[in-house]
């Protein structure tokens, strides 16, 4: 059941991300390198959004642009009073476990206020739209950003990288 749950939660999240971005993508002035990036408009065109539910969604990304900046500066506030703390000359441990509680605070806030956009945005979408949205992610996700399996470039590195420092070249650092 807790596993079915995660997987609907990151389903929904992967899918409103993709809605953001198709949104951003079709007919609002962004090319190529924009917010969609290569290839949205095949995510548009798959699922057939109309005009009102492209506007719907701008109105969604709208409200919380600003709602999401107000958020950032107040968290910009909270770091800049935490690195204040650290430069004193004597750090307090109680006042940065106090301020590092309220960073905490504020990053869970704004973490639900993207999650509740998506579902927003996913709201947004006919029942069949949805569905078809679904096989477009699970597929994305099987075949790898690019369309290739395994193609992803999240997998093991050269090696040369950090590690357990065992005498024989690994550890940090390249190898002189």
């Amino acid at each position: 059941m807790k596993r079915n749950r995660i997987a609907l939660i990151v389903t929904i999240a992967l899918l409103s991300t993709a809605f953001v971005s198709v949104a951003q993508a079709k007919g609002r002035g962004h090319g190529p390198g924009g917010p969609g990036g290569p290839g949205m408009d095949v995510f548009i065109d798959e699922l057939d959004l109309t005009d009102a539910q492209l506007d719907a969604i701008d109105d969604i990304e709208d409200k919380a642009r600003a709602d999401m900046k107000k958020a950032h500066d107040e968290l910009r506030a909270l770091h800049d009073q935490m690195r204040a703390l650290w430069e004193k000359d004597a750090v307090n441990r109680k006042d940065v476990m106090a301020l590092h509680s309220k960073i905490q605070k504020k990053q869970t806030e704004m973490a639900t206020a993207r999650l509740e956009q998506r579902l927003s945005i996913y709201d947004q979408l006919t029942p069949d739209q949805k569905k078809k949205a679904s096989q477009l992610i699970r597929t994305r996700h099987e075949n790898g950003p690019k369309g290739k399996k395994g193609m992803g470039g999240n997998g093991p590195g050269r090696g040369d990288g950090a590690g357990r420092c065992d005498g024989n070249g690994g550890g940090r650092g390249p190898r002189w």
